[in-house]
């Protein structure tokens, strides 16, 4: 956990990140392992003072494709007519059998769900659990 922790800590200092975004996790799908990585992330983020934002997948569904039944692969085709340039990675996601890197436009969505947020709905900065 430590080098995760450090790791993170390094992307932090070499972007210059302020706002660290976690999607919400759900009790049936997660691990003590996520959930020990969440709570470094967590304490991270108050020790560098960094606002802290969550989402859902609803979240992003509801944002990104208003009244209609979405799943992660629709999200990924809203990031793209938002963000054109990711169209080739869509691409080659559709290929894939398993899909992989669907998880990278979750990503983004979740990126752009949070920066059309007032800042106080959804977002924090970052105190003790």
């Amino acid at each position: 956990m430590k080098n995760a922790e450090a790791s993170l800590e390094n992307l932090i200092n070499q972007y210059h990140v302020d706002v660290l975004v976690l999607k919400r996790l759900h009790s049936s799908r997660t691990s003590g392992n996520l959930n020990s990585l969440v709570r470094a992330m967590k304490r991270l983020a108050r020790r560098k003072q960094i606002r802290l934002c969550y989402y859902s997948l609803a979240d992003l569904k509801e944002s990104l494709m208003v009244g209609i039944r979405a799943n992660k692969m629709a999200i990924a085709g809203a990031v793209v007519i938002r963000y054109p340039f990711l169209v080739r990675e869509l691409q080659k996601e559709k290929r894939h059998k398993h899909p992989y890197f669907v998880r990278m436009f979750e990503a983004v969505a979740a990126g752009a769900f949070v920066c059309r947020l007032p800042a106080e709905r959804n977002c924090q900065m970052a105190k003790t659990d």
